[in-house]
C-alpha cells in the first residue's frame, strides 16, 4: 500500500501523523511510478531543514525558503491539504526536458515538480538508498518561482544538497524539469 508507506514516511522523519483519508491521487500515466505525497502544511524551509539535520546542505540566500519562494505562484500546494503526484523514478532530472527552461515548459504546458515536491523525493530517495537524487543535473524547479522572479533548481554537489535560484528564461542540458502527473 504506497500510502501506508508515505505514512510512515512522515511519522518516522517528521513526526507527524498525516492523515490521507481523503488523499485524491491522480490516474498513474505510463512512465510515472513513482508516487510523491505531500503532506499538509509542508514549507519549503521546513523541509530544508530537515535535509540539513541528515547531510550538509546550501542555499543561494541567507532568508527563509519560506519567505523568498512564492506559493501563490507554485502550480501545486500542501497549504490547506495534503496531494500527491506521480514522477518519473529516476536518479537525474528528466532528459526529456533538457534545454528547456522553465518558461519553455511553462508555454508548452508541461507540469513540473515543484520546489517542495523535489525535496520530499530527495529525502525519500536518501531514506530508501541511502544515494541522493541529481548527482549529474541540476532539478529546475519549474512548478515553483521565487518572488524575484527566479526559479528553484536542486542538485547534489560537492558532499551537500544545493538548492540554487536559475533565471526563468536560460535553457541548459544540465538544468532539466522533471515533469509530474498531478
Amino acid at each position: 500500500d504506497l500510502l501506508s508507506d508515505w505514512r510512515v514516511f512522515w511519522r518516522d522523519v517528521f513526526g507527524i501523523e498525516a492523515d490521507f483519508s481523503s488523499l485524491r491521487i491522480p490516474e498513474k500515466k505510463k512512465g510515472f511510478d513513482r508516487l510523491l505525497v505531500i503532506a499538509q502544511g509542508m514549507m519549503p524551509q521546513q523541509l530544508f531543514d530537515k535535509c540539513q539535520e541528515l547531510f550538509p546542505c546550501w542555499k543561494w540566500t541567507g532568508q527563509s525558503l519560506d519567505e523568498v519562494i512564492d506559493s501563490s505562484q507554485a502550480e501545486r500546494s500542501a497549504n490547506e491539504a495534503a496531494y500527491a503526484v506521480w514522477v518519473r523514478e529516476r536518479v537525474e532530472a528528466d532528459e526529456e526536458l533538457k534545454n528547456l527552461s522553465a518558461e519553455d515548459v511553462k508555454k508548452k504546458i508541461i507540469p513540473t515538480i515543484t520546489m517542495e515536491e523535489r525535496v520530499v523525493y530527495g529525502l525519500k530517495h536518501f531514506k530508501e538508498t541511502g544515494k541522493h537524487l541529481d548527482v549529474r543535473n541540476i532539478t529546475l524547479c519549474a512548478g515553483s518561482r521565487y518572488r524575484v522572479g527566479g526559479v528553484p533548481g536542486v542538485c547534489w554537489s560537492d558532499g551537500g544538497l544545493h538548492v540554487y535560484c536559475c533565471g526563468p528564461r536560460p535553457a541548459y542540458p544540465s538544468v532539466r524539469a522533471r515533469a509530474v502527473v498531478s
